[in-house]
């Protein structure tokens, strides 16, 4: 595989755009020719990356350069581009656009396109954008639990971006002179023009202080800033994309005070994991502290909700749809297969062992519980085929389910069992991005789109999934089109949209 170049700038200075690109390249380097520069990405390293380069990662923090860059290599390596991704940081793509037909045809021809916040997302594919993806501002996961509850004391807040005004410093401030009982630690460059002021307010200020740039990283980081019980970020920046400073606060156990800006709404749910002020100002931050300070079992739930949301934003949970963006991941390795149902020949067991037998470059583990009458001859079957395991029975549900089957390239129903309705396994394969292969038995065919989040059987026999799945070993790009297929469908599957419906029947 030829080189992929990373265009972006790299820490220092430590901020957003600099933190993301360095996890990314050290997450990827192991498994990937990959290379960069070892200092500021420039305009003229872009020149030249685009003239010689033959894959990019491109991952730059202004929207408006990003989209210029594109339309030069429209012109001048369209090939190159449809090899390419952009790690697009920042929510403001769409904004950028517009309705400019031609700007958003030469972003459309990037091989994929990652963005950060869920927002964004809905809005390109709007636009008619089918090679976007999800990739939130994420953080390797950390090693341990950080953010240990306190009951007294005084309460802790702290910031952590840039100090400057567009962050929203000067309404922190205004808030701390009328709510001396509690603690604000500031921590970020300063801006040149509002360096005096801040200073100066600092040192006016005796529940204030600046403890200048944090240079730690992953568990120094969540260490450090879990000593705090809030996070304070009443950004005025209409470009926020997933500020990293609301990301780490998650790991970090820290409730959230944030302003209604851009998609701090998404990041941050209002009453779970912090308080998103209605309006932006000194006085709504204080009716916010003075509520979370009266009121510490509310604060501690906000904590406690906010850590669990992290989650969401593990490093690990995406990566692998980055590297298979580029022809990376498993594509260099055995193509994955999963049944997850219960075990019997019904449910086309039978099927996948004879299918599978032929395909060495191919590895299948079974998950579920064998019917008492057909466990014997099932485990018979497994030993015999190298590439065919038995798991077991998987109990854990919701993220550690969805986060086991992503691990997997596809997953395998060749049903023709009788009662079948919708299989729980399908829905719960398109959450973890996962296509499937089915028989087109009961409603398979409507839950399965052939072509588009997976492959539906015309014949229900070995010989035919034998093919689709050698299919798929052999054409890693349709598997990853797939992917990203069966991860869009799952919008479809999701209880939250359903929910208004039903309550609004209960009340007739």
């Amino acid at each position: 595989m030829r080189k992929t170049i990373f265009m972006g700038s790299f820490p220092p200075p430590y901020g957003g755009v600099t933190v993301k690109n360095e996890l990314l390249y050290d997450m990827l380097k192991d498994e990937l020719p990959i290379v960069r520069k070892r200092r500021k990405f420039t305009k003229v390293d872009a020149v030249l990356a685009i003239l010689f380069g033959h894959r990019f990662i491109l991952s730059v923090g202004y929207t408006e350069f990003l989209v210029l860059l594109s339309s030069i290599m429209a012109v001048l390596r369209p090939k190159a581009m449809s090899r390419s991704v952009v790690m697009l940081v920042g929510g403001n793509l769409a904004d950028v656009l517009g309705d400019d037909a031609k700007k958003i045809a030469c972003m459309k021809r990037y091989r994929h396109i990652f963005v950060e916040p869920v927002g964004l997302l809905n809005r390109l594919r709007t636009m008619g954008f089918d090679n976007v993806s999800l990739f939130p501002n994420c953080r390797k996961r950390p090693s341990m639990e950080y953010g240990e509850l306190r009951e007294d004391g005084a309460m802790k807040c702290v910031f952590f971006s840039r100090i400057c005004l567009q962050k929203g410093v000067d309404l922190i401030l205004e808030a701390a002179k009328a709510l001396d009982g509690i603690l604000f630690d500031f921590y970020g460059p300063v801006e040149e023009p509002f360096q005096e002021d801040f200073l100066h307010a600092v040192d006016e200020l005796p529940n204030v202080r600046y403890m200048g740039e944090f240079r730690g990283k992953d568990d120094e980081l969540f260490r450090k800033l879990g000593e705090y019980d809030v996070m304070l970020l009443p950004t005025r920046a209409l470009t926020e994309g997933v500020p990293g400073a609301l990301v780490e606060a998650k790991f970090a156990g820290n409730a959230c005070v944030v302003s209604n800006t851009a998609y701090n709404a998404e990041i941050i749910t209002d009453g779970e994991q912090g308080i998103v002020l209605k309006e932006n100002t000194a006085e709504a931050i204080i009716d916010a502290l003075k509520k979370l300070d009266g009121d510490r079992t509310y604060l501690d739930e906000l904590r406690k909700n906010n850590r669990r949301s992290a989650e969401d934003y593990c490093l690990d949970k995406y990566v692998e749809d980055l590297k298979n963006a580029l022809g990376g991941g498993n594509y260099s390795t055995a193509l994955r297969a999963v049944f997850f149902s219960r075990i019997c020949p019904e449910k086309g067991v039978d099927i996948i062992l004879g299918a599978v037998g032929g395909l060495e470059h191919v590895w299948v583990d079974f998950y579920g519980q064998a019917d008492e009458g057909y466990e014997e001859d099932f485990l018979s079957k497994v030993k015999e085929l190298p590439n065919v395991e038995f798991k077991g029975l998987f109990t854990e549900r919701d993220e550690k389910l969805y986060s086991l089957l992503h691990g997997y390239d596809v997953i395998l129903l060749p049903t023709y069992h009788e009662a079948e309705g919708i299989p729980g396994a399908l829905v719960e394969a398109k959450i973890a991005g996962v296509p499937a292969i089915v028989s087109d038995f009961r409603y398979n065919a409507e839950i399965v789109e052939d072509g588009v989040s997976g492959i539906v059987l015309k014949e229900n026999t070995t010989e035919a999934l034998a093919e689709a799945i050698e299919r798929l070993d052999k054409g890693r790009e349709l598997l990853y089109q797939l992917k990203v297929g069966a991860k869009r469908s799952a919008e479809d599957y999701y209880i939250e949209k359903y929910i208004p419906a039903i309550l609004e029947d209960l009340k007739e």
